[in-house]
C-alpha cells in the first residue's frame, strides 16, 4: 500500500475534472457503467446522492486494492418543482422541456463562506462549502506558480477582499493578508494624482 491513497473520479465530465484539478492533479478517470433507474417519487437530492454513490461503488468494486484508494463519485439533475426532468426522448419532449426551463434559474442551497469540517464532505452543502474554499485557494496557488514562472519569484504576495483572510488559510503559498491593500493604494493614488492641482489652485 503507498503512502497515499490512490484518488479516482467516477466521472467523465470535463467541468467535474477542472474542478477537481484546482484542488490536485493528482487523480485519475474511471467511469462507471451503472443503471441510472430511480425509483417513483425520488426527490433530486437523494436522486443526486444515490447515483453519486452508486457510481463511486461501481468504480471502487473494479479496484484491485479498493482500501488504497479513495473514488469520487457525483451526478447532476435537472428538477422542476422537484419532478426531475430525465434525457429526452424525442425532439418533442426536448422542446417541451426547454420551454419548461425557459426563464427558471437553477435552484442551489444558499451556501455560507465557512471552514469546512472536512474537504471530504458529507453532504450538498459541505460539499459545495469545501469545494469553494479548496478550490479557489488552489486556483491562487496555481495562478501565483504560472505568474513566477513566466516573470521571477515574487518577495511577496498580498490579499485583500472581504474572504481572503478565510481563503488564504487554504492557500499551500505563503500570502500576506491586507484588508486595507485598496483604499491605501486609492490614498497613495490620490495624493499623485492630487498634488499638482492643489499647487496650481494656491498659485
Amino acid at each position: 500500500m503507498s503512502r497515499y491513497p490512490k484518488l479516482i473520479l467516477a466521472s467523465q465530465s470535463p467541468r467535474r475534472q477542472e474542478l477537481l484539478r484546482n484542488i490536485t492533479p493528482d487523480f485519475t478517470v474511471q467511469v462507471s457503467r451503472v443503471e441510472e433507474n430511480l425509483a417513483p417519487g425520488t426527490s433530486p437530492g437523494e436522486a443526486v446522492e444515490q447515483l453519486a454513490l452508486r457510481k463511486a461503488q461501481a468504480v471502487l468494486r473494479l479496484q484491485p486494492d479498493p482500501e488504497d484508494c479513495i473514488v469520487i463519485g457525483s451526478d447532476t439533475v435537472v428538477a422542476i418543482d422537484g419532478r426531475i426532468l430525465g434525457k429526452p426522448r424525442s425532439r418533442e419532449e426536448c422542446l417541451g422541456m426547454l420551454e419548461a426551463l425557459s426563464g427558471r434559474a437553477a435552484e442551489l442551497p444558499h451556501i455560507a463562506l465557512e471552514e469546512p469540517t472536512s474537504i471530504l464532505g458529507r453532504s450538498t452543502i459541505e460539499a459545495m462549502r469545501a469545494g469553494a474554499l479548496y478550490g479557489n485557494a488552489g486556483m491562487i496557488d496555481s495562478v501565483i506558480q504560472r505568474m513566477e514562472e513566466a516573470a521571477k519569484p515574487a518577495s511577496a504576495v498580498v490579499m485583500t477582499g472581504s474572504q481572503a483572510e478565510l481563503i488564504r488559510k487554504y492557500c499551500k503559498r505563503s500570502i500576506v493578508y491586507d484588508e486595507n491593500l485598496i483604499l491605501d493604494g486609492l490614498y497613495v493614488l490620490y495624493q499623485k494624482n492630487s498634488g499638482p492641482h492643489e499647487r496650481r489652485k494656491k498659485k
